[in-house]
């Protein structure tokens, strides 16, 4: 059975999701900040480093970009 993508659930609402929109935030402002790699993060979150690589540029998790760049 098909499913069109824009009808998926998108983040959190995902079922398999182990990151929150909020956590996708809070872990772009300490990797902007320059103090912590995505290794650093990885093991923080508990989260596999490209996971988080992915997120943090916006890959993945785009839909939060917006909120990300409207709270600095």
């Amino acid at each position: 059975m098909y499913t069109h993508p824009e009808s998926r659930p998108q983040g959190s609402r995902n079922g398999f999701s182990k990151l929150t929109e909020d956590l996708v935030i809070q872990m772009r402002k300490e990797y902007a900040s320059g103090n912590v790699t995505f290794i650093t993060l990885s093991e923080r979150y508990g989260i596999g480093r490209h996971a988080i690589g992915k997120a943090v540029r916006g890959d993945t998790w785009k839909h939060t970009l917006e909120a990300a760049l409207t709270e600095k």
